[in-house]
């Protein structure tokens, strides 16, 4: 299994994926090595009353689009948006593996850590998926990326998160 990436992939009715579960073999580089094949971009953004501005990084391919995209949701704990750990960047890792496959890729600071800010006196998983539910909402605005194929993946906690946002994103009939 090495250089692999496994997915669980749990579909749901409607158009958003979830990536409930990842296992990376650490086999993989630690962090992708620059040049890049693709656009990185980091961006900030604020939520709609401006109480939490997150930091994020966007990658995208340098041709084509508008690009199916998906949003990473670190797990529990204040982590950076490569959800950094003894050396290792997870994250970037994922996303450059899903970037150079035509993907778009928003991995995003969590609050406190790199250049978000917001209230960390008592956030609450709940708090934390509103924070995603802000990057979907800026990734919806974005030319280069298809506003009805976003997907999220996450780790830990935020595969906890995941499946939280997906009522908010649809209305079912009765």
């Amino acid at each position: 299994m090495k250089n692999t990436i496994l997915f669980c992939l749990a579909l749901i009715r409607g158009r958003v994926p979830v990536l409930t579960s990842i296992l990376l073999v650490m086999a993989l580089e630690s962090r992708p090595q620059t040049p890049y094949p693709y656009n990185s971009d980091s961006v900030e953004y604020d939520n709609t009353d401006k109480t939490v501005h997150l930091g994020a990084t966007l990658t995208y391919p340098k041709t084509g689009g508008p690009f199916p995209a998906a949003v990473l949701i670190t797990g529990s704990g204040t982590q950076d948006r490569d959800e950094t750990l003894f050396g290792h960047h997870p994250f970037a890792v994922i996303a450059d593996y899903l970037t150079r496959r035509g993907y778009a890729v928003l991995r995003v600071d969590d609050r406190g850590a790199g250049l978000s800010k917001g209230d960390l006196t008592k956030p609450t998983s709940a708090d934390f998926a509103k924070d995603v539910e802000t990057s979907m909402a800026w990734l919806k605005t974005q030319k280069e990326i298809d506003p009805s194929r976003i997907g999220l993946i996450g780790h830990s906690e935020g595969g906890m998160i995941a499946p939280m946002i997906i009522p908010c994103l649809f209305v079912f009939d009765s």
